[in-house]
């Protein structure tokens, strides 16, 4: 039942934002869907965004501005601060995600011993009726707002340490990765 479900899956259209996998997670999905043990469900590889958010606060009304998957310059960020949007602001940097599928939960608890090795501290297992899914998550998380009804709250020595902040993060953050693909691959070829 395991190979059918994974099989169905990974045949399926990516409906991300995106569309696509993140370039820095690529190594570590295919690692995991070449494995009869796991599959990947939804992956990030982490990301600097600018967001816009509604005065709802509706999530699925936030607009995204701006999203990159790796290291971010100021000149990228004030393209966008140069027409401010009316509303609030926020420039947001994320750690990595990982949504992974397993057979048993043997390999499930192997999957999460080795991502919390890495240092993954709040991974953890979810049993979803049928599915047992092993959910890694980064740590890294910067957020603050910096503009607020269309007003930019802060200047630009304050968004090079945001951005320097966010960036010293996201290669933590791929570091992280690295490891993540060499402990995965040891698991993965038993």
């Amino acid at each position: 039942m395991f190979e059918i479900r994974k099989k169905d899956f990974l045949n399926k259209k990516d409906k991300s934002r995106k569309g696509s996998i993140d370039a820095g997670i690529i190594p570590i999905v295919n690692l995991l869907n070449s494995s009869s043990s796991y599959y990947t469900t939804s992956s990030c590889a982490g990301r600097i965004m600018l967001l816009k958010i509604p005065h709802s606060g509706k999530k699925h009304e936030t607009e995204w501005l701006f999203v990159k998957h790796g290291i971010v310059e100021l000149s990228e960020i004030n393209v966008i601060l140069s027409n401010i949007p009316d509303g609030n602001l926020w420039f947001r940097q994320e750690g990595a995600i990982l949504h992974v599928c397993c057979k048993t939960m043997q390999s499930a608890e192997k999957l999460l011993s080795v991502a919390r090795d890495v240092s993954f501290k709040r991974s953890g297992i979810i049993a979803k009726g049928k599915r047992i899914i092993v959910e890694i998550l980064g740590t890294e998380k910067l957020d603050a707002p910096i503009a607020k009804n269309g007003k930019l709250l802060v200047d630009e020595e304050y968004l090079k340490v945001l951005i320097d902040e966010a960036n010293k993060r996201m290669t933590k953050n791929e570091k992280k990765l690295e490891r993540l693909y060499k402990l995965i691959s040891k698991i993965t070829s038993e």
